[in-house]
């Protein structure tokens, strides 16, 4: 019983029952109201009719009879007639029942009056009889068969409502299960999901309602997790990968120093420095790891300020020309340009740029920078004469561990996370990144950041 109760269906069901019932009661008592209403004014109009009916035909007081009363009476449902001369009753049209109410001030009034326990409703009319003779002509009606059709109609109406709600209920919960059966199928295929399973899609037949657009939500949702998924396990399998190689170089030279090293000293330097190398390449590679992961998880920190990005360009070529005094560096292109981003982050990814381009040109190779202004945009460009990329794999050079080159990338000490970082950073700027390259000639990458207006 608790879990009926829990069903949606029972749920929906009751409410809309109860709210019809409410509606449907409150129908039926505005009906009765005015029902009620509608019979007692028709019997206050009876009354007043027949007393001017009388009142126009009637000119003396031998014009009455209990015969003649009688049959006016009978002529009109549950009324009495009673002509009064002011000391007692002259006429009345009821001789074995005869009802009659004092006068007193109730001369032309509409009045309840209560005889016998009953209740009547009663009019007074005063009547000028033989010339200048003053009689009160009673017209009484009692409203037993009124009250008795009321009744009825009231206990008429409260069984339909009764079965109307019987039959809502019943009818609502048949079409509510109908309209929710498409839920139980999302639920049933819903079930069927699992790591091992994200290719499949629910299905939902019928019109484009709001059942409908949650199967398509749903799809999406898991087309989402999958994307996730095999990126994860991408993530996952690529990284295992890059770490393969170092540990294996590492026990390669463990197992060299132990076998030769110990009496060998050029066996123990080599093997030792190339352990330190590996360990640099691994500490780096981990430290990019560990970036990637908190900003797939939001958890890197944004903090943007307005500054001058030519400055910023300018800073950084001059770090990457002590750095690598070799390398010939120079501006290009050179506009006053100020931005609302993250400086760290925007520094982090051009001096990735930089160092991407020093890394395949060579030590002879030229690497110009330019910074422009364009309209609402900053602009920035990286172009290198190195050995370029070729077309069919620009497509994939933004993707995590894609290296062009494998061997050529590991022995300049590339991990293929530096252009997916760059990616990002430009992405949670609201910017664009672009790259064309003709191989052995020139590669230039080209980013859009949003100026800040100020």
């Amino acid at each position: 019983m608790k879990h009926f109760f829990k069903n949606i269906s029972f749920r929906i069901t009751a409410i809309y029952a109860a709210l019809f019932f409410a509606g449907l009661v409150a129908v039926t008592s505005a009906t009765m109201i005015y029902v009620r209403y509608y019979i007692h004014q028709q019997s206050r109009n009876q009354l007043e009719y027949i007393s001017a009916a009388i009142d126009d035909s009637v000119q003396s007081v031998s014009d009455f009879s209990t015969t003649n009363l009688y049959n006016i009476a009978q002529m009109n449902n549950n009324i009495d007639i009673v002509l009064w001369d002011g000391t007692g009753q002259i006429y009345t049209s009821d001789a074995d029942n005869p009802v009659a109410f004092p006068l007193d001030s109730r001369l032309e009034k509409m009045m309840q009056n209560t005889f016998d326990g009953k209740e009547y409703l009663t009019y007074s009319h005063r009547l000028v009889l033989d010339g200048d003779h003053l009689y009160t002509l009673q017209i009484i009606k009692d409203p037993e068969k009124d009250n008795a059709f009321l009744q009825a109609l009231f206990w008429i109406m409260l069984l339909i409502d009764c079965i109307s709600l019987v039959l809502s209920y019943f009818t609502g919960f048949i079409l509510s299960k109908r309209a929710l059966t498409p839920i139980d199928k999302i639920i049933e295929q819903a079930q069927k999901f699992s790591a091992s399973n994200l290719k499949d899609r629910i299905v939902i037949d019928g019109p484009d309602d709001e059942i409908k657009r949650l199967a398509y939500t749903f799809n999406e949702l898991i087309e989402r997790i999958e994307h996730s998924y095999e990126r994860q396990n991408r993530f996952a399998l690529d990284a295992s990968h890059e770490l393969a190689t170092p540990l294996a170089v590492i026990k390669g030279y463990v197992d060299l120093i132990d076998r030769w090293g110990k009496d060998d000293r050029a066996v123990l330097d080599e093997g030792i420095d190339a352990i330190k190398k590996e360990i640099v390449s691994m500490t780096r590679l981990l430290d990019t790891l560990l970036t990637l992961s908190k900003s797939d998880n939001d958890l890197i920190k944004i903090e943007k300020s307005t500054f001058a990005l030519d400055e910023l360009m300018v800073e950084v070529v001059k770090e990457c020309r002590i750095i690598t005094p070799q390398q010939k560096i120079d501006f290009g292109k050179k506009d006053h340009v100020v931005i609302f981003a993250d400086q760290r982050l925007i520094k982090q990814m051009v001096r990735a740029l930089i160092d991407n381009a020093i890394k395949y040109s060579g030590s002879h190779g030229d690497i110009i920078i330019q910074v422009e202004k364009l309209r609402e945009n900053a602009s920035i460009s990286i172009i290198d004469h190195g050995i370029g990329i070729p077309q069919k794999e620009l497509p994939f050079i933004f993707e995590r561990f894609y290296r062009v080159d494998k061997a050529r990338s590991r022995s300049l000490g590339g991990t293929g996370l530096g252009l997916s970082f760059v990616k990002w950073i430009v992405n949670i700027h609201g910017g664009s990144i672009s790259v064309r390259s003709k191989q052995r000639i020139i590669t230039r990458f080209d980013i859009l950041l949003p100026i800040k207006k100020i």
